[in-house]
């Protein structure tokens, strides 16, 4: 196997440098929940292990002359070697130039997965019809028809929504940012009615009041602040010291409302004036973090498992109605039932005596919880909405924690990597019809570390493979059609996968670890070859004859992998995906810029027709491939576009960013975009 070149942005001429050492591989969370694996899984894990309770390394094959790469014999032990390349801007012969023409594409949101769970809370809503449910998503507002699983989406935050919440009477819906700005709404035509700037960063709690005309905001510098929303004339501005406020809820039967917080309970009266709660002999003090209200009295839920009931602002009583030391994370009151949920994963519903009437148990607990009749509609941790009945339905997919990657599989199904497990997403129906859990690839990967994570996707349609690569440096091959069966579990490293990429006949996958490359023939998943170098690789992608490997690193280099000996030169080829920052698909909108660090994730339509790149402020640029001087740029995210990737028909693009993934429609216009 032959290196070719490697180019650093800041010198367009690179230096000559000494040759490679291509080495043969031979015997080679933001939660940190901590999870435990009783000894007959790890048992499991172990059976076919060379060694119990520990992975072997592959081994590979000795060392001879495939015919897809040629092997230098070299006496160094370092392993980065790169050739000079000085026409790394030059596009190779037979690409088309498109660039001078007229962007003929443009985006429009289909769907929103995700729901803000994490730093909020009590932000799910039915609405005034019970059809429709409201709930943020990044920086926008979500309506979302239960029935048809079709959403209304309200675009005018430019920062992530940090807090929400809904006045039935009005059918209006209050949203405010992780900065300045608070906006009213309604649901039916998603109308701005009105909006606000505060000098106050960020906001933790919204509320109306009983009357619906008096909208009540905490700060994240505890300050409470009254304002008639119609005009937002300030009426009153309050600040706590001493304590962290949490939320503060109107009451819907009296012009009261609660405040609570850590080792706090207050109460916010007519006059707007705050008086503090008296715990006296009744209950012992501890962290509110959730309340609600039936007639004049307030339920508290602490993080002691036990629930508060007030007559402001003296303590009537406290129920111990979980564990000690597992939260309540939200309370509501429906009729005459009580209905929390505890940090346990369980919702209790409980009559009006305080008596035990059902347990519910969920994949996650719930930080927010409302009711319609029978219904209770429930905003999970895990970044899940779903709707209760006799059972638990699934309404809207999301998630806390950071996506790796995600990978096409079909015209329907899209994999979706979690912590530590696979999402399976049929996005012509928005929905999530399965995933691979965590016990699941611990099994096959012969791994129980409880910070073992998914990295990386890649599937082979042909084959029907689902190749997934590991932080410990597993790579697991599952078969997946309808359903996924796994085949085997490939540790090829001890560091984590951060790429995987098939050729585009199946015969060989390619493995970007921390600083190798690994290719591995895909008939029985043995090693071919492995390359080091230096960096972190960030893109891969395979030439249209599978001759050659084109590879990124963070270290803003281009490097050539030669399939036919080292006498490559990497821009001659035509490559049949672009997924790197650097290189001259990107060259000439990255000299109008004099710089490209803002670029975070780069992807070309899978007829080279067109590229669309995310950047470092949340936009997406849309361009003819190769880029031109200036983009169309479409706002997508809060802030980093982590990843971009389009469809095997060209007709939609998923982006990530923020916790939320959207799934674009790519319709044709002809307006020009300069």
């Amino acid at each position: 196997m032959g290196c070719g070149g490697i180019i650093s942005t800041s010198n367009k001429t690179s230096e000559i440098t000494k040759k490679a050492d291509l080495i043969i591989l031979s015997n080679p969370r933001e939660e940190n929940e901590k999870i435990n694996f009783d000894k007959d899984l790890e048992k499991e894990g172990c059976l076919e292990s060379n060694r119990k309770g520990k992975p072997a390394l592959l081994t590979s094959k000795k060392k001879t002359k495939h015919w897809l790469f040629e092997v230098e014999e070299v006496q160094t032990t370092e392993a980065a070697a790169f050739k000079p390349w000085h026409g790394l801007y030059k596009p190779p012969e037979g690409i088309v130039q498109r660039n001078k023409k007229e962007l003929d594409i443009d985006l429009e949101i289909e769907h929103i997965y995700g729901f803000n769970c994490v730093g909020s809370r009590n932000n799910v809503f039915f609405c005034k019809n019970p059809e429709f449910i409201v709930f943020p998503a990044g920086t926008l507002g979500i309506v979302l028809d239960i029935n048809n699983n079709k959403q209304k989406i309200f675009r005018e935050h430019e920062d992530e929504i940090t807090a929400l919440t809904y006045n039935p009477i009005n059918d209006i819906v209050a949203t405010a940012d992780k900065r300045h700005s608070i906006f009213i709404w309604n649901t039916s035509k998603l109308q701005t009615i009105n909006m606000h700037k505060i000098s106050e960063k960020g906001t933790l709690s919204l509320s109306f009041t009983l009357s619906g005309d008096i909208l009540i905001l905490l700060s994240a510098s505890f300050k409470i602040s009254i304002y008639k929303w119609a005009t937002f004339d300030c009426i009153s501005s309050l600040t706590i010291t001493n304590h962290k406020i949490y939320s503060v809820q109107c009451s819907k039967f009296e012009n009261i409302a609660s405040i609570i917080g850590e080792k706090y309970a207050g109460f916010l009266l007519p006059n707007y004036t705050i008086e503090k709660g008296i715990f006296g002999a009744k209950g012992k003090i501890c962290n509110m973090v959730c309340s609600t209200w039936i007639d004049k009295k307030c339920y508290t839920g602490g993080t002691n498992g036990q629930i508060y009931i007030w007559i402001p602002p003296t303590l009537e009583a406290a129920y111990q109605i979980f564990e000690l030391g597992v939260t309540i994370h939200a309370i509501k009151i429906h009729k005459d039932d009580i209905i929390c949920s505890g940090a346990d994963r369980n919702i209790m519903i409980l009559g009006a005596k305080m008596e035990f009437k059902r347990k519910i148990s969920l994949e996650a607990y719930a930080k927010s919880i409302d009711f319609i009749d029978e219904n209770i509609l429930v905003g999970l941790a895990t970044g899940i909405i779903g709707i209760i009945n006799e059972e638990f339905k699934e309404l809207v997919w999301g998630f806390n924690c950071n996506v790796s990657d995600i990978c096409i599989c079909s015209d329907t199904i899209l994999f979706v990597s979690g912590f530590c497990e696979v999402n399976i997403i049929d996005y012509t129906k928005f929905i999530r019809i399965g995933k691979i859990n965590e016990r699941v690839i611990k099994v096959l990967a012969n791994r129980f570390d409880t910070d073992m994570q998914v990295t990386s996707l890649e599937y082979a349609p042909n084959k029907e493979h689902l190749a997934i690569g590991t932080s410990k440096g597993v790579i697991e091959i599952y078969h997946y059609l309808n359903n996924y069966r796994g085949i085997i579990g490939i540790p090829i490293d001890s560091k984590s996968i951060n790429k995987l990429k098939y050729s585009n006949d199946e015969s060989y996958l390619c493995c970007a670890c921390e600083n190798n490359i690994i290719i591995l023939e895909t008939n029985e998943y043995s090693i071919v070859e492995q390359c080091s170098l230096y960096g972190i690789i960030r893109s891969l992608d395979w030439d249209t004859e599978n001759t050659s490997i084109q590879a990124s690193t963070n270290l803003n280099e281009l490097c050539y992998y030669a399939i036919d000996g080292p006498e490559f030169f990497g821009s001659s080829k035509i490559y049949a995906t672009w997924t790197s920052k650097i290189g001259w698909p990107l060259a000439v909108y990255q000299e109008n810029q004099n710089e490209f660090s803002h670029i975070v994730s780069v992807s070309s339509s899978k007829n080279l027709d067109y590229l669309a790149f995310g950047d470092d402020w949340g936009f997406i640029h849309l361009s003819l491939f190769p880029a031109s001087k200036k983009t169309k740029k479409i706002k997508a995210h809060e802030s980093q576009v982590d990843l971009t990737l389009w469809t095997q028909d060209n007709e939609k693009m998923f982006s990530l960013g923020n916790k939320c993934m959207i799934q674009w429609k790519i319709v044709k216009n002809n307006k020009n975009f300069n």
